[in-house]
């Protein structure tokens, strides 16, 4: 689930999926999508953007995609998806009518 985005200390998860998964292993993450499309509308409208106060960062794909190759991860099967039927029938790019995105982290094989 959307689990990543609540971390304050992502080297000791990133180091910890290193430890638990055998190379050629992965595991599969969610977290919200920064460009969705009432995001950057809320930002432009009110300068701000509000959001769960639990959370302590926002990834998209390219930085997460950046942060995991650092520990030998490798993002794939990124997916967006939206559980707001509105959200997944607007005419708009993928990466921005979905509240979430998925991907799968992949160990690099050895």
């Amino acid at each position: 689930g959307d689990v990543i985005e609540h971390l304050a200390n992502l080297d000791g998860f990133l180091r910890s999926c290193l430890l638990h998964l055998r190379p050629g292993g992965s595991i599969v993450l969610s977290t919200p999508n920064p460009w969705y499309w009432r995001f950057p509308l809320k930002a432009a409208l009110f300068g701000r953007v509000t959001c769960n106060a639990e959370h302590a960062l926002w990834l998209c794909p390219v930085t997460l995609a950046q942060l995991v190759a650092r520990y030998g991860l490798e993002a794939t099967d990124v997916e967006f998806g939206s559980r707001y039927l509105r959200d997944r029938l607007m005419p708009l790019p993928k990466g921005l009518r979905h509240t979430s995105f998925h991907v799968t982290l992949r160990r690099r094989p050895a």
